[in-house]
């Protein structure tokens, strides 16, 4: 595989894609990863595709094409994602460490609460971020699979959500102790792959 097909792996790597994004004149602010010029991104996506590593698909019915299916600039109805292959591959590529990923998300309550949900294969991750919001926190839960990206399945990981206001929610964030349990890219073992 070339440095380009990495790249547009990498891309892929926590979301799939609408196709008329990806070969936007926009991609590089969108994806933040060198892609190669729009008519080579278009060959080197339909080669990933025939190979395995990229799946695409109807945006409308998540019906998946079939794998000779070649996208164009007029496909906006279509979907790109790394099948489970592509998702192998990444994986290897960039050294990805599931044990110490943290995913957080938020959801806006009203103007001045919000509701936070944090995931991770790592009960003890879990447990170290439960001491900065022990007043507020509901039970840990068990998910059986967990899945920490679209294609990504493990057989368990953690949730814990939690209710604070927006300002105390910000504090915490701005708690350098936290900044340093909850990462907001993959732990990776070779942080300077080849897809650098």
């Amino acid at each position: 595989m070339e440095k380009h097909d990495y790249n547009i792996l990498k891309a892929l790597f926590m979301l799939p894609s609408n196709v008329r994004f990806f070969i936007s004149k926009d991609r590089d602010e969108i994806f933040n990863v060198g892609l190669p010029e729009k008519e080579e991104l278009t060959q080197r996506v339909n080669e990933l595709i025939n190979s395995g590593l990229i799946y695409c698909k109807d945006i409308n019915t998540n019906i998946p094409y079939d794998s000779n299916y070649k996208i164009s600039e007029q496909d906006t109805n279509t979907i790109l994602g790394l099948t489970d292959l592509g998702g192998s591959v990444m994986e290897k590529e960039l050294g990805v460490e599931w044990s110490q990923y943290i995913y957080e998300e938020t959801k806006s309550l009203n103007t001045k609460y919000e509701k936070i949900f944090i995931y991770s294969g790592s009960l003890e991750k879990i447990k170290s971020i439960l001491t900065f919001f022990s007043n507020n926190c509901q039970d840990i839960k068990i998910l059986s699979p967990w899945f920490p990206v679209y294609w990504k399945k493990l057989p368990k990981g953690y949730t814990v959500s939690f209710t604070a206001t927006r300002k105390y929610i910000e504090d915490i964030h701005n708690n350098n102790v936290y900044q340093n349990i909850v990462h907001y890219d993959f732990p990776l073992k070779n942080p300077y792959s080849t897809t650098e």
